[in-house]
């Protein structure tokens, strides 16, 4: 009787896991989507109200495609989904970095 008991309690565990880690690829896939759509309006014309440094736009914009592929395998693979959650964060760094010292232009 003990033993089901862990083993039930062990099953409402991992659903409880499968269900956060499913919310978060969510969370992550709806983020990258309205990044795509800010990135993609300026691309196309859109006033951002401010300036905007051009080559730091499209990797944002790219960046939101990254928060779509790491949504769709963290929806399916908690492991590579932290992965891809660091690759996410690293390339991140990378990409301020290179932004920072540059002056921002008009993004017209």
């Amino acid at each position: 009787h003990a033993r089901r008991d862990r083993s039930a309690a062990a099953a409402a565990a991992m659903d409880r896991a499968l269900t956060v880690r499913r919310a978060v690829a969510v969370l992550a896939a709806a983020f990258g989507v309205e990044t795509i759509v800010a990135g993609a309006r300026v691309i196309a014309g859109a006033d951002p109200g401010n300036m905007v440094y051009r080559p730091q736009l499209w990797f944002n914009t790219a960046m939101g495609l990254a928060y779509l592929a790491a949504a769709l395998v963290a929806w399916h693979d908690a492991g590579r989904g932290r992965l891809a959650l660091i690759a996410i964060a690293a390339l991140h760094l990378t990409g301020e970095a290179v932004a920072e010292p540059v002056r921002a232009q008009p993004a017209g």
